[in-house]
């Protein structure tokens, strides 16, 4: 784990572009095998945890309506693709021009599951690096007995600016 996550939640963590992230006590970089025992898990911690959760159930906030986008447009795409092959097959007058409305009907389905797909990538990838952030942190907590309980609610935006309530309570076991 990289020693840098533990100073990332640390009220004691100076940074310089120079030198980079160091302690303020020590005025050196981390140099601790697991834990550091001058850290000071308070303001920083608190705002962090908070930071990652709220990131977190808004990736999952969109997890719905995501797969929904997916399925509908999926179904509307295979649904093109199907009906010109089907109708493709079964027209037996081969008038002038009879395979333009199911070639048609084909790229018309393709550009539907063109459309299905972007999202739900990127929700997938937000949610694994979102997932990812909270993960690190816990295991982070987790090395100085510290568990926390939150609750996220997010409201409506209103003005572009979104309305989140946050309820933290922090445990440290130490």
């Amino acid at each position: 784990m990289d020693l840098v996550q533990h100073c990332e939640l640390c009220d004691h963590q100076q940074k310089d572009y120079i030198e980079g992230s160091f302690c303020k006590f020590t005025n050196k970089k981390p140099e601790f095998n697991t834990t550091c025992i001058k850290i000071g898990l308070t303001n920083k911690c608190e705002k962090r945890i908070k930071e990652v959760n709220i990131a977190y159930q808004k990736v999952m906030q969109r997890k719905t309506i995501t797969w929904l986008y997916f399925c509908i447009f999926l179904t509307i795409g295979l649904s093109f693709i199907i009906g010109g092959i089907v109708y493709l097959v079964t027209t037996e007058t081969f008038f002038r021009n009879a395979y333009k409305v199911p070639g048609f009907l084909i790229i018309f389905g393709v550009g539907f599951l063109f459309i299905s797909f972007p999202p739900l990538k990127g929700y997938l990838r937000d949610k694994y690096l979102t997932e990812k952030k909270k993960n690190t942190l816990d295991s982070v907590l987790q090395l100085y007995g510290v568990t926390y309980n939150i609750v996220v609610k997010l409201g409506k935006e209103k003005n572009g600016d979104p309305k989140i309530h946050t309820q933290l309570t922090i445990k440290k076991n130490r």
